[in-house]
């Protein structure tokens, strides 16, 4: 972990144009996530966007386990000029997840709230969002974004620790990101 936010800051610190933004999601704190970013301008109308999302859970308690990393890379086009005002942007992605399942979205009676899937899913689809300079070096980013998610999963109970379900499988349409960012600019 601490070699890949070394990474992100060489990355930042290495920016050809100075434009280079460390960003968090604030609204993820509050419910036990963290949701870093970092943002580099690659043209005039475009730059690219890194994510990290992850979130701990403690699996003892009587809500099931909670956790998930996500990986997803991002080309935003501002426009006006990059880091304000709107943008669009085209996401992809990667997570891994244990977790329970949101038992009260769906229809399906499910045995217990003592049940967990784990197991991996890709993303595909777009972002819509808002950039604002608050001063020379800060910003605040709101954003939403959402698309294609393919999972695939095995399902154990988390007290027994027993498999209850082989190798199932999901694909839906549905919102993965979204946040309000303060970020910080790095560089001249």
């Amino acid at each position: 972990m601490r070699r890949f936010i070394l990474s992100l800051i060489i990355l930042a610190s290495a920016s050809a144009y100075g434009q280079t933004y460390i960003k968090l999601n604030a609204p993820a704190v509050l419910v036990k996530a963290f949701n870093p970013s970092i943002e580099t301008r690659l043209s005039n109308k475009w730059t690219f966007e890194f994510d990290m999302l992850m979130t701990f859970r403690n699996e003892t308690n009587d809500k099931g386990p909670f956790r998930i990393l996500m990986l997803q890379p991002e080309g935003r086009y501002y426009f006006n000029e990059i880091n304000k005002g709107f943008f669009v942007g085209i996401n992809t992605g990667y997570a891994m997840f244990r977790m329970t399942k949101p038992h009260w979205l769906f229809k399906e009676d499910y045995n217990s709230l003592h049940e967990y899937q784990m197991g991996w899913s890709v993303q595909a689809g777009v972002t819509l969002g808002y950039e604002w300079k608050i001063k020379d070096r800060w910003l605040i980013d709101a954003f939403v974004g959402g698309g294609r998610q393919w999972s695939n999963y095995y399902g154990f109970n988390f007290q027994t620790g027993e498999q209850y379900e082989k190798f199932n499988g999901s694909a839906e349409y549905m919102p993965y990101k979204g946040g309000i960012n303060i970020g910080y600019r790095l560089g001249k």
